[in-house]
């Protein structure tokens, strides 16, 4: 396994949690905030505004094929976020969270800026949402976090469970040939692997990657826990440590090849952008910093972007 120092570049500074990075075919970038239960924007020209405003959580964002961004909203724990990591992990300690009624999945045209709430969750549904990513078919696979599930739906919006069992069902991700779907599973620190089926079906999970240790600069035994990931154009898959400070690298078998040092320690997702698709952002939710490091491949293009 490789080790690299990441050669980073601030870009948005000032946020509360930053999580879920995501660009349109205009060089727009969007960046969800969990504490502050928004969407910034950062136009190609460098302004940035408030793009969505929910009150809620906002754990990722996506672009999908019809050109509208995309965000899961857990139902909020507005400024709460570091109340419910542990002081050991960097956080203050427990507090009761706040939140503002159901999960939800909100959908946002990128021309108009007209903004609906396209899924709301609750019994009998999905509770709580992680992340989501699209296959080239347009169709949708999210997580739901405590819940341990993946759920999906395709774009007539009709919603079905795919999979189920999970510690806490964190990152997921759909290969370039949607033959696979990844998907992390934060406490064990395991990447599991499903073979898709045909859409919104899987076979069984198996073993496809796991976690490093924590680096020894953080002072803080045991495995590191994997949150959000995205894939280069070769096929690995880069995936988060929120604990580590570190993006852990696995080679399309699942061979862990290399681990990417960060100076936050709290690295929850990462997405390529830039004209080459060689620079990678990704957010660091303890600083409340959005940075950019240059990768040895080109990402994987996102099907909206093509």
């Amino acid at each position: 396994m490789n080790e690299v120092l990441a050669d980073e570049v601030v870009v948005l500074s000032g946020l509360g949690f930053p999580e879920g990075p995501a660009f349109d075919r205009d060089g727009n970038f969007y960046v969800g905030d969990m504490d502050r239960g928004t969407v910034t924007r950062r136009s190609a020209d460098g302004k940035v505004t408030t793009f969505l405003e929910t009150g809620g959580g906002i754990n990722s964002t996506k672009v999908g094929p019809d050109q509208a961004l995309w965000a899961v909203d857990n139902s909020g724990r507005p400024l709460a976020t570091r109340a419910m990591i542990p002081p050991a992990m960097g956080g203050s300690g427990p507090n009761p969270s706040q939140y503002k009624g159901p999960p939800k999945i909100h959908r946002v045209d990128l021309q108009s800026g007209r903004a609906e709430v396209v899924f709301a969750g609750g019994p009998g549904s999905f509770t709580g949402v992680n992340d989501l990513v699209f296959d080239r078919q347009g169709n949708c696979y999210f997580t739901t976090g405590w819940a341990g599930e993946v759920w999906f739906f395709n774009r007539a919006r009709e919603l079905s469970r795919v999979a189920t069992g999970y510690a806490f069902a964190n990152g997921v991700w759909v290969t370039e040939d949607a033959a696979t779907l990844l998907v992390v599973e934060t406490p064990t620190g395991v990447v599991w692997r499903h073979e898709i089926l045909s859409p919104g079906k899987v076979g069984p999970r198996q073993g496809f990657g796991l976690m490093p240790q924590i680096p020894a600069r953080w002072a803080f035994p045991g495995r590191d826990q994997g949150d959000s990931m995205t894939m280069d154009a070769k096929g690995n898959a880069l995936v988060c440590g929120w604990q580590g400070g570190q993006i852990a690298v696995f080679d399309p078998k699942g061979e862990l090849i290399d681990r990417v040092l960060l100076s936050d320690r709290w690295i929850t997702n990462a997405a390529f952008g830039g004209p080459d698709f060689r620079d990678l952002y990704v957010t660091q939710s303890m600083s409340g910093k959005v940075v950019t490091t240059q990768w040895k491949h080109p990402g994987m293009v996102p099907f909206p972007l093509r």
